[in-house]
């Protein structure tokens, strides 16, 4: 966006909520359609003095029978490797971690690269 400078907020939200608000740190996306209420926030989010950069929140309150996902990714096609998340750092869950196959990464930090 270059360097334009918001000293308030874009509300881009119907009458329900529902829809995007641009802050000057942050975009709030929010869907409350047919009892699913699901917000995503990207950005320098500050809530109660924790920082985080992106929060994605998902509660179905009705009877649904399907999933409840918050991300997909579709990595495919690299002749080498297809990482659908990649980096530095530790991944902290409250759940379970599910998969067919796991396999052991080292990082070379010098160089930049991963090796599988």
């Amino acid at each position: 966006m270059g360097n334009l400078k918001i000293t308030g907020y874009i509300n881009g939200q119907d009458e329900n909520g529902n829809g995007m608000v641009l802050f000057p740190e942050f975009i709030k996306f929010h869907d409350n359609y047919s009892a699913k209420d699901r917000t995503m926030l990207l950005g320098t989010i500050n809530s109660l003095g924790y920082e985080y950069m992106g929060r994605i929140e998902s509660i179905c309150t009705g009877n649904y029978e399907m999933t409840n996902d918050a991300l997909f990714f579709d990595i495919r096609g690299g002749l080498q490797r297809n990482l659908a998340i990649y980096g530095n750092g530790d991944l902290a869950l409250n759940g379970n971690v599910i998969g067919y196959k796991c396999i052991n990464a080292e990082f070379i930090t010098t160089s930049n690269t991963i090796n599988i």
